[in-house]
């Protein structure tokens, strides 16, 4: 067998850029749940007047300003990444990771424009949205690229084809999940700032639209789990468990959340377990082409 294995320094890159994509939609969330979103009121720099937080915005400005800073931090890693997979270009598998890192690079920047436009609008629930989703689509190309530098090159396909159409049948429905929820935390009392406007839908329908299809997701899944038992791959079979852990800590979540009256802690678990869930998902589809399980 071909050794594909990459050096340890990608390796540890690879996981520090899913890990710093996930954590910015933590310290993203930690903003709005504090109600910090025009803790600076500018961009890039803090005020009109000033780059850094100025006392008088108080601990908003410092809160937002602290997540900025990371933002910066994701994109010099994706650079970093980016660097690394163009270095080594020429080895197997080297062109797909060169297309992933390239990617997650120019997504990252585009992240940093839209946040600056998040502030001019002053945090409408649709700007706001749009910059989640994108995050979503990060960690989801992240967790390919750590898969695949990880695991190997991409492979030939593997397990049957009922299994293949139901993987990517739960990931569609798992797109309408995470839509559902954004809609969900844009109708919400979690603004990002006392004045922000909402989007104007009813909260409790729309957790109700949410609650739907995730049941429906947490149901394909567990069909996934029987297809993967007698079938395999085994990678494929352990990234299905991880899927169901997720949907269901989740909806234990989202549950008790809607029902404690939201309270910030919660939902801070909830965008961080979506995150979670995101990359269980994009590790189920892409263990269906292991490079590893091809060559045992």
């Amino acid at each position: 067998m071909q050794d594909v294995r990459h050096s340890r320094t990608t390796r540890i890159v690879a996981a520090l850029t899913l890990a710093s994509q996930m954590l910015i939609v933590l310290t993203g969330g930690l903003v709005r749940l504090t109600e910090s979103g025009l803790g600076c009121t500018d961009w890039p720099h803090c005020t009109p007047d000033a780059f850094f937080p100025v006392p008088e915005h108080g601990i908003h400005g410092y809160i937002e300003y602290a997540n900025r800073v990371w933002g910066a931090v994701v994109i010099l890693i994706s650079l970093w990444m980016f660097a690394l997979t163009v270095k080594h270009r020429k080895r197997e598998g080297g062109r797909e990771l060169v297309i992933l890192s390239t990617f997650i690079l120019v997504l990252t920047a585009a992240q940093a424009i839209i946040g600056a436009i998040v502030v001019w609008l002053h945090l409408r629930p649709d700007t706001v949205g749009i910059h989640f989703l994108l995050s979503v689509i990060l960690v989801a190309i992240a967790a390919v690229l750590a898969w695949r530098v990880f695991r190997g090159p991409c492979g030939v396909k593997l397990g049957t084809k009922p299994q293949t159409i139901l993987t990517h049948v739960t990931s569609v429905v798992f797109a309408g999940v995470v839509l559902m929820g954004t809609l969900t935390t844009g109708a919400g009392p979690h603004a990002g700032d006392g004045g922000a406007v909402r989007n104007g839908l009813d909260p409790v329908i729309m957790s109700h639209l949410h609650a739907w299809p995730s049941y429906g997701l947490l149901a394909f899944a567990l069909v996934l789990l029987l297809f993967a038992v007698r079938s395999g791959p085994p990678a494929h079979l352990w990234s299905v468990v991880g899927l169901i852990a997720a949907c269901l800590l989740q909806m234990i979540v989202g549950i008790v959340q809607s029902n404690t009256g939201l309270p910030i802690s919660l939902v801070a678990v909830h965008m961080l377990g979506s995150m979670l869930a995101t990359a269980a998902m994009a590790f189920t589809v892409v263990s269906l082409r292991d490079h590893k399980a091809t060559a045992a």
